[in-house]
């Protein structure tokens, strides 16, 4: 069976592709968005300008200045509204197909590697292993995977699955949700996903 952290790896590399491709199309349309702007508030402030330098130069300068300034301030606001729009779609059709995998008959394989993983890391005799709802139905496979005392509970927090383990004398938590391993990849895609935002 697939490993559930090699087929994490590879939604996230999907996701990072989806990321590099959509950012090159933001690039394109914040340069067309620029110069259409730039040429739009040039032909604008330049008969303004040619009003105002009678009076004052300066003051006419300062005034297109900040009118600029609000201008690019406007348009950096839209485009990280736009970038935020863009993380989330993708990180909701990563949890999405998370969610499709959760309900695959490779699931409950992963389930017992996740209990594997959180005994190698809690050692008490008072664990408790938090699953969504839904997975209670493995209770039984989850606790012999886990292969010490343990007691298994629902957490609504849970959406998506996997499994939480706590020790309750220790107060040490050790996640092995899907859920909070799409949290982690979604501070890691904000990151790294080269979807910065850039106005001059």
């Amino acid at each position: 069976m697939p490993d559930l952290d090699k087929k994490i790896n590879e939604l996230i590399a999907d996701i990072r592709n989806q990321s590099e491709n959509e950012n090159k199309n933001t690039e394109k349309e914040m340069a067309l968005y620029k110069a259409a702007s730039i040429k739009e508030a040039e032909s604008v402030y330049k008969a303004e300008a040619k009003k105002k330098v009678k009076r004052s130069v300066e003051a006419g300068s300062a005034a297109i200045s900040s009118e600029l300034a609000a201008k690019h301030m406007q348009a950096r606001e839209e485009l990280v509204r736009l970038r935020s729009k863009m993380t989330d779609e993708i990180i909701e059709c990563a949890a999405k197909k998370l969610s499709e995998f959760a309900k695959s008959e490779e699931y409950s394989a992963s389930l017992c590697k996740s209990a594997e993983k959180i005994a190698s890391v809690l050692h008490s005799n008072r664990i408790v292993l938090y699953v969504k709802p839904d997975d209670l139905v493995y209770a039984d496979m989850i606790k012999k995977a886990f292969g010490k005392y343990c007691t298994v509970e629902k957490d609504d927090s849970i959406v998506i699955g996997g499994i939480k383990g706590y020790d309750k004398i220790l107060f040490k938590l050790a996640d092995e949700t899907l859920d909070g391993k799409l949290a982690v990849q979604r501070e890691r895609f904000v990151h790294n996903s080269s979807l910065t935002i850039s106005i001059r």
